[in-house]
C-alpha cells in the first residue's frame, strides 16, 4: 500500500507476520501509523521494521523504536539482508500459529478426556479409566517429542540466521565512520564561520573534539580488526604501549579527582592492538570504578 491510512485498512481485514513501514508517507507518516497500529489490540505485537533514508538522524531512530520498531534499516537497503530478516519473523509467526492450533487441539482433547473420565467414574469402570489415562499420557509424550523436534529445527534456523546477521553487523560497522567524518566536518565549519569571534577556550574544546573523533575512528578500526581475529585475518603489529594507554585514558574520561600516571619508557610491543587496548581499558576502568574513594591514583608502568 502507498499510505498509512491504506495500511490501517489492511490491518482491519487480516493479520500479518511482519510490517515493513516507510518512515515518510503522504498523510500519516510511518511513526504516526506505527502508533495507531500499536493501539489496536490485534496488531499491538506485530513486528515493525522501519525503512528510511534518515539513518544518521538519531532522533528519528529513537522515535521509531519508541513506536515499537524491532529493526531500523536505511535506504537503499540490501534485498538479501531484508529478506533474511523478514524470513525470521515469518518463520516465528508460522511456528506461533502452529503452536496455537496444537494448543487448541490439546485443549479440546483434554476436555473430551475429562468428560469421558467423568462418565467412566460414574459407571465404575476403573480399569478402562486407567487404560485411557495411560494412552493419553503416551499421546502427550509423542506430541511433546514432535514439538521438541520442530523446535530443534527452528533453533537451527535461528542459529543460521544469527550467523548471517553477525556478518551484516560486521559490514555495518564500516559505516560507523561516516557520522564521525560528519562531526569532524562540522567542527571545521564552526571554526571557519566563527574564526573572528572564537575564544581560546572554544578552540581548545574543538581541538579536544577532533582528538576524540580521531580516537573513536581508531577504535572503530580496532573493532573491525577484533572482528577479523575470529576469522584468522588479524595480524600483530608494533604498538607504542605508552601511547596506546594514553588513548585509553582519554576515552575513559576519568573523574575530576582521579590521577592516572603513565610511567615513562614503556615498551613497543608486537601485539594485536585492539586486544591489548581492551585489557588496559578493563584494568584501568575497574581500578577507577572500585577505588571506593573520590581521589583514586592509578599508575601504569612496565
Amino acid at each position: 500500500v502507498d499510505s498509512g491510512a491504506a495500511a490501517l485498512k489492511q490491518l482491519l481485514a487480516r493479520d500479518f507476520a511482519v510490517i515493513l513501514l516507510d518512515a515518510r508517507m503522504p498523510g500519516l507518516d510511518g511513526y504516526e501509523t506505527a502508533a495507531l497500529i500499536r493501539k489496536r489490540e490485534r496488531s499491538a505485537h506485530t513486528p515493525i521494521i522501519f525503512l528510511t533514508a534518515d539513518t544518521g538522524d538519531r532522533a528519528s531512530i529513537d522515535r521509531a523504536y519508541d513506536q515499537g520498531a524491532v529493526d531500523f534499516m536505511g535506504k537503499p537497503f540490501e534485498p538479501k539482508i531484508l529478506r533474511a530478516k523478514v524470513a525470521i519473523f515469518v518463520a516465528l509467526y508460522l511456528q506461533a500459529e502452529q503452536l496455537k492450533q496444537q494448543a487448541a487441539s490439546l485443549l479440546d482433547q483434554e476436555r473430551a478426556a475429562v468428560r469421558a473420565e467423568a462418565a467412566r467414574l460414574a459407571a465404575g469402570r476403573l480399569r478402562e479409566q486407567e487404560k485411557a489415562l495411560i494412552e493419553r499420557l503416551e499421546e502427550r509424550q509423542r506430541v511433546s517429542e514432535q514439538h521438541a523436534a520442530a523446535l530443534g529445527k527452528v533453533s537451527a534456523e535461528l542459529a543460521r540466521s544469527n550467523h548471517e546477521l553477525e556478518q551484516v553487523a560486521y559490514g555495518a560497522s564500516h559505516d560507523l565512520k561516516a557520522p564521525l567524518r560528519g562531526i569532524s566536518t562540522v567542527c571545521d565549519w564552526i571554526e571557519e564561520d566563527l574564526a573572528e569571534v572564537m575564544t581560546d577556550d572554544a578552540r581548545k574544546h574543538l581541538d579536544q573534539m577532533r582528538s576524540r573523533i580521531r580516537r573513536m575512528s581508531a577504535l572503530v578500526d580496532g573493532i573491525l580488526a577484533f572482528a577479523r581475529v575470529g576469522q584468522g585475518r588479524a595480524e600483530p603489529e608494533l604498538v607504542d604501549v605508552g601511547a596506546l594507554i594514553a588513548d585509553v585514558v582519554e576515552l575513559l574520561q576519568p573523574p575530576a579527582g582521579a590521577t592516572i600516571t603513565i610511567m615513562p619508557a614503556l615498551p613497543t610491543a608486537l601485539v594485536l592492538r585492539q586486544l591489548l587496548s581492551h585489557v588496559f581499558s578493563n584494568l584501568i576502568g575497574n581500578a577507577l570504578k572500585y577505588a571506593r574513594r573520590p581521589d583514586p591514583r592509578v599508575e601504569v608502568g612496565g
